[in-house]
């Protein structure tokens, strides 16, 4: 499995965007939505925590199918 994860220090996602069931499909835009599509095409998983001293973004994708 190859892990990533990248960090900002900007102001956060607003936790109901993030929350499952949120309302992600609105606010997350295309870039995030895509993200999250892709890794799951490769039997990956992506996942957004974020709180108002940023965001993290981790990926983790498995080198075999």
């Amino acid at each position: 499995t190859v892990c990533f994860q990248v960090s900002d220090q900007g102001k956060g996602i607003s936790p109901s965007v993030l929350a499952p069931g949120g309302n992600s499909s609105n606010t997350l835009g295309v870039g995030l939505r895509g993200m999250v599509e892709r890794m799951h095409q490769l039997g990956g998983s992506l996942e957004l925590s974020s709180d108002e001293r940023g965001t993290t973004v981790r990926a983790r994708v498995p080198l075999e199918k």
